[in-house]
């Protein structure tokens, strides 16, 4: 099953309750309504899901995640907020993430079908992480430098550290990677 998850994890005294965070996506009229798993959410991009994992908020909502790479993102108002948007689409080839501390953006990053969108800020600690020299065996590296060049090999390589940083990113607030959550994780669905 090809996952297509968009959570976003929030803390802030601010936006603490799921009423605060449905009147900061312009949602006040929503009320609470049946719990889902946390992969039940997948490919339901427009409904909202909230809950709670650890010191963290967490709602599913593409709109909300994608906005998070966006200038005018709602989040980037609040001044004691910490987040992280995470978009995780197999379906599309789509992975990247967004963090932002105390109403600032500090990394932005989307990899849309092995192409580079957006790559802004400074490379997180899970990016550092990475390997290169792990991420292609060497028979298949040279299989690409011959097909695509230094240049295209080398934009390869970004988008891949980007795809496994975004797992490792949303480890940081799930425990675990995003297709490897184990416990059940109840979010409320909010309509």
């Amino acid at each position: 099953m090809a996952f297509r998850l968009h959570p976003v994890f929030i803390k802030s005294e601010t936006i603490n309750t799921p009423e605060a965070l449905l009147q900061l996506m312009d949602k006040s009229d929503l009320k609470k309504g049946e719990a889902f798993d946390f992969y039940a959410t997948s490919k339901q991009y427009d409904r909202v899901f909230i809950g709670r994992i650890a010191d963290y908020m967490i709602c599913c909502n593409g709109n909300l995640a994608y906005g998070a790479l966006d200038e005018e993102n709602p989040l980037l108002d609040i001044e004691d907020v910490e987040a992280a948007a995470i978009i995780w689409d197999e379906t599309s080839a789509v992975f990247g993430f967004s963090i932002i501390r105390k109403g600032m953006a500090v990394r932005k990053v989307l990899v849309v079908d092995g192409e580079i969108e957006c790559n802004e800020g400074e490379p997180v600690a899970e990016e550092l992480a990475i390997d290169e020299d792990s991420l292609f065996d060497p028979e298949e590296k040279e299989e690409i430098l011959e097909e695509e060049g230094p240049e295209g090999f080398a934009a390869l390589v970004q988008a891949e550290k980007i795809c496994r940083a975004t797992n490792a990113v949303a480890k940081r607030y799930l425990g675990t990677g995003i297709v490897e959550l184990r416990e059940k994780l109840a979010l409320h669905e909010y309509c």
